[in-house]
């Protein structure tokens, strides 16, 4: 039995009243019915099945999601406490299958005989920790890692299952990118010691599709080797974890799916949680991307002969059908998506920031921030908001002594035929009064994204996403837009282009590519001595400083989404 007494003190003053325990977090997204109800209709699919006391934990986890709504930061403590679901869920499950006496063996001691011994399941871990084995499981030392490897080795959850996490996925590719790929080229004689991205990616692009295959993973890899690290990291973080519930649902949603499979539920293709995302977004805010792990082919050209190399290229393809329109176009996404699914991506970020002389994944990116949010004596009508604002990490920390701001601005072009408009302006205007405020360096980026087009005649199908990558007219027409202004302002901030192509047939997310160039590299600290420059430096550096120190995750890069 537990101490269920509790010490009666003189109160200190600093006690908070039940009306002011119950007052909402400023920063809560709707109002607390409205996000109970993405939760409740994903707990409705579990199993009668699964055992009482995993069900009461999974409640748990929807209850501190709920309890967000008054303490931000309990989202954080609801994804980890959905991750302990899942490894619960494993264990609970590795013992029903295993009911015991569960059979060991361990190696004797030098000139002693192997050792053999027949142990209950409620003592298998103790063992495990000694160094006993299962016969046939010698890899099965009873971590979080071997119950998700025997869970997918013995087929009860499928290789190819859905991660919904975008924090696990975004840290494979980080891994993938800056140190699996690299780490495996070198032990191959692909590549040197110590490579650069430049090397890294150069790489990469000398391989076929058949040899980098070799190299993809699956979802169930993906999940055997981030998982546990990630669970790891909510347990032991060394910085105060802040997460958004879009964060606390996905984790949520996902160990309701991995539970439910593990206690033999068939997913139903018209289950609430998918019918909640595809027809009623509007119940679940701050609605983050959706990310399928599935194998990744980059081609290094975009409608240019076999052979030929465009440096600076990049294609991604997760299929080259092309029947139809697909219903979701990046064509139709506004401003904020695409800028959300710029900083998505680690090979683009990578590109993009090493420009801005900031190293990716170690980096601290604001985005969307209004400009009176940022600094209150700015006295210009421009920028109205700062879209990225970006800096490096040292020992782990936001290092605030250089900073940097991106602008975007969207071109949406019809046809392979036109050049496009911009929704807003070109930006310059906007770039122009941006590097006026302080910023280390300051870039004016155009993404230019179209509705994708059908292969020309004769073309195979594993063109359809290297011929909907062709921004050359496009990118010509926006710098022909800006090219005199700039031209004139040059010294201030520098110039580059994203092209974000969508496969016709496919959904953007899955079948897509990217073209990036740089034109103009950004200059350096070109008004940051003025005094008006100083003290709005000064201003902003105090916002993002308080900004990230609430909403850090502990995940890289560290990321603060200001627009919601």
């Amino acid at each position: 039995m537990g101490d269920f007494t509790f010490p009666q003190v003189r109160l200190t003053g600093d006690e908070k009243t039940p009306s002011e325990l119950s007052e909402p977090d400023e920063r809560a997204i709707c109002d607390v019915e409205h996000l109970q109800a993405p939760f409740l209709h994903v707990e409705k699919i579990l199993p009668a099945s699964v055992p009482d006391e995993l069900r009461e934990r999974i409640a748990v986890a929807r209850q501190l999601a709920t309890y967000g709504f008054f303490c931000h930061e309990f989202n954080a403590v609801s994804v980890f406490w959905s991750v302990s679901s899942i490894e619960m869920g494993l264990k609970l499950k590795f013992r029903e299958v295993n009911p015991g006496p569960v059979p060991l063996a361990r190696k004797g001691k030098e000139g002693c005989a192997d050792e053999n011994l027949e142990v209950p399941v409620f003592s298998l871990q103790k063992r495990l920790n000694e160094g006993w084995r299962i016969p046939g499981l010698a890899d099965f030392d009873g971590s979080f890692r071997a119950y998700l490897a025997w869970a997918f080795g013995t087929k009860l959850l499928p290789d190819e299952i859905l991660i919904p996490v975008q924090e696990i996925v975004n840290g494979f590719n980080n891994r993938f990118a800056l140190e699996i790929f690299p780490d495996r080229a070198f032990k191959e004689g692909l590549i040197g010691a110590n490579p650069t991205l430049a090397d890294i990616q150069a790489c990469w692009f000398r391989l076929c599709d058949e040899e980098r295959r070799k190299y993809q993973s699956s979802a169930a890899e993906v999940l055997i080797e981030e998982l546990p690290k990630f669970s790891d990291e909510l347990a032991h973080s060394e910085i105060n974890l802040v997460m958004s519930p879009r964060s606390a649902l996905d984790a949520f949603e996902f160990a309701v799916e991995i539970v439910g499979r593990l206690w033999g539920r068939v997913p139903d293709p018209m289950q609430p949680v998918e019918r909640l995302r595809e027809n009623d977004r509007s119940a679940i805010m701050d609605d983050g991307p959706k990310i399928d792990a599935r194998p990744i082919t980059i081609y290094d050209s975009i409608h240019i002969s076999a052979g030929e190399q465009i440096p600076g290229r990049i294609t991604f393809t997760f299929g080259a059908g092309s029947d139809g329109m697909p219903e979701e176009r990046l064509f139709d996404l506004e401003e904020t998506e695409i800028i959300e699914q710029t900083i998505s991506h680690p090979l683009l970020c990578t590109r993009l920031l090493e420009h801005l002389e900031i190293q990716y994944p170690n980096c601290w990116i604001v985005t969307e921030m209004l400009t009176r949010d940022a600094t209150g004596s700015w006295p210009h009508s421009k920028p109205g908001d700062l879209d990225i604002i970006c800096g490096r990490l040292s020992k782990g920390r936001p290092d605030l002594d250089f900073i940097t701001c991106v602008q975007v601005k969207i071109r949406k072009v019809k046809s392979f035929d036109e050049t496009g408009d911009f929704a807003s302006g070109s930006g310059t205007t906007q770039a122009h009064w941006t590097a006026k405020m302080g910023f280390d360096r300051t870039l004016l980026l155009h993404c230019i994204v179209r509705i994708p087009q059908p292969l020309p005649e004769g073309y195979a199908a594993s063109w359809n996403p290297i011929v909907n990558t062709d921004f050359e007219r496009a990118a010509k027409g926006c710098f022909g837009v800006i090219r005199e202004k700039f031209e004139r302002d040059r010294e201030l901030y520098g110039y580059g282009w994203i092209g974000w192509g969508q496969a016709l047939g496919n959904s953007w997310k899955t079948c897509g590519g990217l073209a990036v160039d740089l034109v103009y590299p950004p200059p350096h600290r070109p008004t940051l001595d003025s005094q008006e420059a100083m003290k709005t430096r000064t201003e902003i550096v105090e916002s993002i400083r308080a900004l990230i120190s609430q909403r850090e995750t502990g995940t890289l890069p560290v990321i603060a989404r200001c627009k919601r």
